[in-house]
């Protein structure tokens, strides 16, 4: 399986969003204070890992050391957030781009995805 089908699979099972249903009449007491999304840890200059939108723990590898905090938010494109963080969120990875590397030139890229026992 190719990259490019591989990430056709992954958008295939994409979650619908749902909404908040209040009746009329009814007031909801909740509030959202704050939208927090950290999908993506920088592991090492090789390794990212993330969770999936299945809840899947995955991690994405390089043969070079070519990421860096500086360029992996341009390398790595998720339907939200950014590489900053923990793996708590599951998030869908919508694009790995290192055409504008010099270094990634000759670089082999291996996704592993272990299923969460959660």
């Amino acid at each position: 399986m190719n990259l490019f089908n591989f990430f056709q699979t992954i958008r295939r099972f994409q979650s619908p969003r749902r909404r908040l249903q209040v009746k009329r009449g009814q007031y909801s007491d909740s509030q959202s204070l704050e939208t927090r999304v950290l999908p993506a840890t920088l592991v090492n200059p090789t390794t990212l890992t993330y969770q999936d939108i299945d809840g899947d723990d995955v991690s994405v590898t390089f043969s070079n050391p070519i990421l860096t905090a500086a360029n992996v938010n341009s390398v790595f494109l998720f339907n939200s957030g950014n590489v900053n963080g923990n793996n708590t969120f599951p998030q869908q990875l919508r694009q790995i781009k290192v055409s504008d590397l010099a270094a990634a030139a000759g670089t082999t890229i291996t996704t592993v995805a272990t299923r969460n026992p959660v």
